[in-house]
């Protein structure tokens, strides 16, 4: 050990970067898959969970004078599976709100142009999806396809 308390520091300081970086890489690896993810509420949890850990890691080495970094973590860290196509895009969309809130409830710039951008990580391995089409198709149905306002009696056609 060397007797020099500076390059003491110095060391324990390379030793903390090198754990930190060791750490959010593996954090920034890290994958959180639900089989049957519906509209995708657990990897919205999940990924809210992801962006605490790795924010409150990022306070803690700052606390220590390390330096902090934008986060990395994300949902691309989420994967699903459903059967269903609107619950798909559904949970897509469940993702990417839960991104935008995260990032702007603890004061961290989001991206402006597009605000969603593709996430492939959730599959519907019955579909083959195209958003457009589920889009206009939705359109279309509520044009021409009103439920009746109390169960047990007819729409109304307009």
């Amino acid at each position: 050990m060397p007797r020099n308390p500076r390059l003491r520091r110095t060391r324990h300081r390379r030793q903390a970067e090198h754990s930190l970086g060791s750490f959010l890489e593996r954090l920034r690896k890290f994958t959180v898959l639900d089989p049957a993810c519906g509209s995708g509420n657990f990897l919205y949890l999940a990924l809210h969970a992801l962006h605490d850990l790795e924010h409150r890691v990022q306070l803690e080495a700052e606390a220590m004078g390390l330096q902090r970094a934008f986060p990395s973590v994300g949902p691309a860290n989420v994967k699903g599976i459903e059967l269903n196509a609107y619950a798909a895009e559904l949970a897509r969309v469940s993702v990417w709100i839960g991104e935008i809130q995260w990032m702007r409830r603890n004061g961290f710039p989001g991206s402006r142009e597009p605000v969603l951008d593709p996430l492939e990580t959730i599959e519907c391995p019955r579909c083959d999806f195209d958003a457009r089409r589920w889009r206009s198709g939705v359109a279309r149905s509520r044009r021409h396809h009103r439920k009746p306002a109390v169960p047990g009696r007819q729409a109304a056609h307009h």
